[in-house]
């Protein structure tokens, strides 16, 4: 089985600092991966590259066994690689639809390519509804309690799981 994304030594540096030296890694389809680390061990950097968001100073990077000459967030996007960002803001005066989907609505045909609303608020009402929630797709987020917004990283995560692959970061505490 041939991986659909490889990773050959791929280095990012900031100034003096390596935040990634050298990280090999395929990824193959149905494949589920753990990418662990402490702080500052540059997990979210890798992600961010992969996403297109961050160029590596040093790299080669093949999605479907072709090489972009500089892979950005679109082509990220367009090849099925969806990064949760966990430090992203939710957008009050936003639907709930469209802060799960931001970045990922789906759009109407047409030269203006817009955002097609009942698609968006059909598509978060599955995901809230997988959930176990009644909350409504079309609700702003601003009328949300804070206990709804404990949903948040498996709504964006889910949304993004539409991709072939999808990443999320999540933090736990350990307890001594």
């Amino acid at each position: 089985m041939t991986p659909f994304l490889r990773l050959s030594g791929i280095h990012k540096r900031s100034g003096p600092v390596a935040a990634l030296s050298g990280v090999d890694e395929a990824v193959y389809p149905g494949e589920v991966l753990g990418l662990l680390g402490g702080n500052a061990a540059g997990k979210s950097t890798l992600m961010r590259t992969v996403g297109g968001v961050h160029s590596p100073t040093e790299d080669r990077i093949e999605l479907d066994g072709k090489t972009p000459n500089r892979l950005t967030a679109p082509q990220s996007i367009a090849a099925g690689i969806g990064v949760v960002h966990p430090e992203l803001s939710k957008f009050d005066t936003l639907a709930v639809a469209e802060n799960i989907f931001l970045g990922l609505m789906p759009s109407q045909g047409g030269p203006l390519r817009l955002v097609d609303t009942c698609a968006t608020n059909r598509d978060a009402d599955a995901l809230l509804g997988r959930l176990g929630s009644t909350l409504s797709g079309a609700t702003p987020l601003a009328r949300l309690a804070l206990a709804h917004l404990a949903l948040w990283p498996d709504l964006r995560c889910q949304a993004a799981a539409r991709a072939r692959i999808s990443s999320t970061s999540t933090w736990a505490a350990g307890v001594n």
